[in-house]
């Protein structure tokens, strides 16, 4: 029997995962919006944590032509010093531009990565000198993270940490069957939209969905480096939602321009 028109146009819809009558939520009201058009603006929202290795450059960070630019090759997070609560939908721009670089080879195609609802373990703060931009640093913390174009363009993933507690490795959701199906382009921007909403936890590139942890549905889980993963149950009573906390950009070996972030309530 032909499918009809309709009938294939809603299963593109569903395969998509962009239906808007199949989330749970609506979007509400504009709670932070930041367009790099202003150096004051940015100074007052934004707080740069920056690694340098040994005698390398340590790359830099500006705001120009309406765009915040970055450029790191060991490591960057810039941290909106907002912090948020609630359920929440956090969109940006982003566009990974080696050209005219003059460290290429360890400037590359990499890494457009980002913290949301992250939070310092107790005693701490984020925007201590004990994140610097090594990260390594941060495996400590509360937070869902997202990861499109590590290990040399090949890799997507998405995280709830902590993936440390004390030094040690702690099991934690860690999605990655998606690797290799979406790569960064150079100097083609890019649209990311992360979710948190009743713990439910969405990343979208380019309105696609990518990963999700959705209650009651079977996840992975990385154990440690030499048992590998485990799928589990994702349930709120084993992994709670994390209902407050800040977002950052976070990129490694590469040169980013950021741009239009918004961030909503969810209903």
């Amino acid at each position: 029997m032909k499918m009809k028109f309709y009938q294939f146009a809603f299963l593109l819809l569903c395969i998509s995962g962009v239906a808007s009558a199949q989330q749970p939520y609506t979007q509400g009201k504009l709670l932070f919006e930041e367009d790099f058009s202003s150096e004051e603006s940015f100074t007052n929202n934004w707080q740069v944590q920056l690694f340098k290795k040994g005698s390398e450059k340590a790359g830099y960070y500006h705001v120009k032509n309406g765009k915040l630019e970055v450029l790191s090759e060991s490591g960057c997070t810039v941290w909106l010093t907002k912090k948020l609560k609630g359920n929440v939908k956090i969109e940006y721009d982003v566009k990974v531009d080696t050209s005219g670089v003059s460290q290429l080879g360890k400037i590359m195609i990499s890494d457009v990565n980002c913290f949301w609802m992250a939070s310092a373990p107790k005693g701490k703060s984020l925007f201590d000198s004990s994140y610097n931009g090594m990260f390594l640093n941060y495996h400590n913390m509360q937070a869902y993270y997202a990861s499109l174009g590590g290990r040399f363009n090949t890799t997507t993933r998405s995280r709830r940490y902590p993936r440390d507690i004390d030094s040690k490795h702690v099991k934690h959701i860690s999605l990655g069957y998606q690797d290799g199906k979406e790569k960064i382009k150079d100097a083609q921007e890019m649209h990311i939209t992360l979710i948190s909403y009743n713990g439910l936890v969405q990343y979208f590139v380019n309105n696609k969905l990518v990963y999700e942890f959705k209650p009651d549905t079977i996840v992975q889980t990385e154990i440690d480096k030499v048992k590998g993963v485990e799928n589990v149950t994702y349930s709120l009573k084993k992994y709670p939602a994390y209902t407050k906390g800040y977002f950052g950009f976070r990129l490694t070996t590469s040169r980013h321009f950021y741009d239009n972030v918004k961030i909503y309530r969810l209903n």
